[in-house]
């Protein structure tokens, strides 16, 4: 039987009288590309920040690679191997595309060995070289990254989430936005990333994506779990259908 790489044992988080998750449990297998779907407010957003400790959660228990991080700070958690992406992209827009990784580089080593140096930022710059050239994204290399586009955007900032050196990815929408072309090319980058070897936790509303990606999916509707399976045992299930997809979703859901 696979090893869970995370696992999220009934975790609940109330902000004064919202219930935002109620008593939720998931798993990820290293390996994996799991979804996590449901209509806007279901908790999928607050189940990242639980997962990453962006805040604290009001019960339950966050376990990665079976150790208890539930009380950890993001950056520790970071450091013990869980990136993420966010939503809305927020690259340093007066550095370069390369900075901008190295960045990300420079926080996984100085988490290692705690301090800063000129070695760690020239090992810094390299790595984020390395990651650029697998991620085809080195012709951006020296351009601002206030000038790219969306999809050049979201690439950046999946690369500033690997330079962190995760064995587990929070992908938060990364396909949002984009026009048909580019969210072809965006499932091929996570395709790609996960056979670099890193597991993936994405939330994403575009369902060819998601049915075309995951290998199982959880669907959350007002903080609980309803549903948890292969892409098309989901599509079908009538809690499913009715909380998130409708007829007409589903119908397209099935075309992928």
């Amino acid at each position: 039987m696979q090893k869970a790489l995370l696992k999220v044992e009934h975790v609940t988080k109330r902000f004064g009288g919202l219930v935002a998750l109620d008593h939720v449990d998931l798993h990820v297998d290293k390996g994996e590309i799991v979804g996590l779907i449901g209509p806007n407010g279901a908790g999928k957003t607050t189940m990242f920040n639980a997962i990453n400790g962006s805040f604290g959660i009001t019960s339950g228990k966050v376990l990665y690679m079976d150790q208890d991080i539930t009380g950890l700070t993001p950056d520790k958690r970071c450091r013990l191997g869980i990136g993420r992406t966010f939503q809305i992209t927020k690259p340093f827009s007066g550095m370069t595309v390369l900075e901008n990784v190295a960045v990300g580089a420079m926080f996984g080593q100085a988490g290692k060995k705690n301090q800063l140096s000129r070695a760690l930022l020239e090992k810094s710059m390299a790595e984020a070289e390395k990651i650029l050239a697998v991620m085809d994204f080195s012709g951006k290399k020296d351009a601002l990254a206030g000038t790219l586009n969306v999809p050049e955007r979201k690439r950046l900032e999946i690369c500033r989430a690997l330079a962190t050196d995760p064995s587990l990815l929070l992908l938060d929408e990364v396909i949002a936005g984009l026009n048909p072309s580019e969210v072809g090319d965006m499932v091929e980058l996570v395709q790609h990333v996960n056979k670099m070897g890193v597991t993936i936790l994405m939330i994403e509303h575009v369902m060819k994506a998601v049915m075309k990606l995951s290998h199982r999916i959880y669907v959350l509707s007002f903080g609980k779990l309803i549903a948890e399976g292969t892409p098309q045992k989901i599509v079908s299930d009538p809690l499913v259908i009715e909380a998130y997809l409708g007829k007409i979703g589903k119908k397209e859901a099935e075309k992928c």
